[in-house]
C-alpha cells in the first residue's frame, strides 16, 4: 500500500526507488536514465548491486543480472530478475493508480516483473549502482516463510507461461525442490541435475542462467557437508574448481 501511495504521487518521467537501508551510489540515476532513454521500449530495469553487513565478512560478492530477453525469462522462473532496490520505471507506461498487486505483499516486487514480463519489455545494467544491506532484521527474513510460499507460486506461474502448463504440471516439484533448497535426503540433491539437463534442452530457456543457479545450489550443498564440487561437475564439467576456489575463499572470508 505505501508503494502504491508513492507511485500515485510522483510526476516525472522516471521512478527510481530504493529501501530505505541501502546505498545509491553517486552515478546511479545518471546511468539508468540512460539506459532507458536508449530503449524506449523497456518499462522497468535495474542493476547489479553489491551485498553488506555490520558482521565479518562485511561485503559480499558483487550481483548483476540478465539483461537479454531469455536471461530475464529464465530468470523469472527461479527469482526477480530485477534487483528491487535497483528498480527504475517509465511512469507513462504503467497503471498511474496502482502498480503493486495487494495479494503477494510479501513478494510485491516479484508479482509485478513477472505480471509486466507478460506484455512489456524489462532489461538490466551490469553496472554496480547500489550497495546492498544484509540484515536479520529486514522484512525478507522476519516474514521468511509468506515469501517463500508467495515465490513458489510465481515460479510456477512463470514455469508455465515460459514451457508451458504440460511441463508444469509434470516438472513442477522437481523445480520447487531446487529452490526450497533442502539437501535431506541427499536424494533430494541427487536428481536434480537431471531435471536441469532437461531444463537446458529447452529453446526458451539461458544457460548462463541455468548455470548460476545450479552454481549456486551446489555451493550450499558444500555448506551443508556435501560434496558441491562433484555434483556441479554433474552438469557443467568447467566450472568445478571455480566452485571449490568460492568455497576456500569463502572459508578464508569466515
Amino acid at each position: 500500500a505505501a508503494l502504491n501511495d508513492g507511485w500515485r504521487v510522483c510526476s516525472g518521467r522516471y521512478v527510481v526507488r530504493m529501501d530505505a537501508d541501502d546505498i545509491s551510489l553517486p552515478w546511479r540515476i545518471e546511468r539508468q536514465v540512460a539506459f532507458m532513454e536508449r530503449h524506449p521500449d523497456v518499462v522497468a530495469s535495474g542493476t547489479g548491486l553489491l551485498p553488506f553487513q555490520s558482521q565479518p565478512p562485511f561485503l559480499g560478492l558483487p550481483a548483476r543480472f540478465p539483461g537479454d530477453e531469455a536471461g530475464i525469462a529464465t530468470r523469472l522462473l527461479f527469482n526477480p530478475p530485477i534487483m528491487h532496490p535497483t528498480a527504475i520505471l517509465r511512469r507513462s507506461a504503467l497503471n498511474p493508480q496502482a502498480l503493486y498487486s495487494p495479494d503477494m505483499p510479501q513478494a510485491e516486487d516479484y508479482e509485478l516483473w513477472t505480471r509486466l514480463a507478460g506484455s512489456h519489455r524489462l532489461g538490466n545494467i551490469g553496472d554496480l549502482c547500489l550497495l546492498y544491506r544484509r540484515s536479520a532484521t529486514s522484512i525478507s527474513s522476519a516474514r521468511r516463510s509468506e515469501q517463500i510460499s508467495q515465490a513458489g507460486e510465481l515460479r510456477q506461474r512463470n514455469l508455465a507461461r515460459l514451457l508451458g502448463a504440460g511441463f508444469a504440471a509434470e516438472h513442477g516439484e522437481a523445480h520447487a525442490e531446487l529452490m526450497l533448497r533442502r539437501y535431506a535426503p541427499t536424494a533430494l540433491v541427487e536428481h536434480l541435475p537431471d531435471y536441469l539437463r532437461l531444463l537446458l534442452g529447452q529453446p526458451a530457456v539461458s544457460a548462463p542462467v541455468i548455470a548460476k543457479v545450479w552454481f549456486s545450489y551446489c555451493l550450499g550443498w558444500s555448506r551443508a557437508g556435501g560434496d558441491g564440487a562433484r555434483l556441479f561437475r554433474r552438469l557443467d564439467t568447467g566450472h568445478g574448481a571455480l566452485l571449490r576456489h568460492v568455497i576456500s575463499l569463502q572459508e578464508l572470508l569466515r
